[in-house]
């Protein structure tokens, strides 16, 4: 106090005008956390630089041919030689779900509004995903909804 009388009696003009907390609520902020000790923590940052890979072996998925009939085998067979199934329920909900997919060099994809189109997959393939989502070496361990959202945001359906 005694500093800031010396310094005022400097000044040709001096004013010191009180503003309660309640009005300058900026300024309270800021003094809070100015008060906050952080003596603590420390104020160097440690880097390490990794000379080796961390993970030596490459997982590939290998897809393997099964011999059943596939969830997608009418699909395919509709996209290509525009063949339907003979019962008629049957081929109309083929029909409604056509539009949804492509068939681009042999491969099917589910067309995506929002995002690149998926690549559909067979059920023994699926089944290798979800294992290594699940347990891989970024395993997830979550519940059914999670993990199905997490293969449609990698790309497959």
């Amino acid at each position: 106090m005694e500093l800031v009388h010396e310094l005022a009696n400097e000044f040709d003009v001096f004013r010191l005008t009180h503003v309660p907390r309640v009005q300058n609520k900026k300024a309270d902020a800021l003094s809070k956390l100015a008060a906050l000790v952080f003596d603590h923590l420390h104020k160097n940052v440690w880097v390490e630089v990794l000379t080796e890979k961390s993970i030596d072996e490459k997982v590939n998925i290998v897809p393997i041919e099964e011999e059943s009939p596939k969830w997608m085998t009418p699909l395919v067979k509709f996209l290509t030689e525009g063949e339907l199934p003979v019962d008629g329920k049957e081929a109309r909900k083929l029909r409604m779900k056509a539009p949804m997919y492509a068939l681009i060099e042999g491969v099917m994809y589910m067309k995506s509004y929002l995002g690149p189109s998926l690549l559909c997959i067979r059920p023994n393939q699926a089944k290798e995903v979800l294992r290594e989502i699940n347990e891989g070496y970024c395993a997830l361990h979550s519940g059914y909804r999670t993990i199905a959202a997490k293969v449609m945001c990698i790309g497959y359906y």
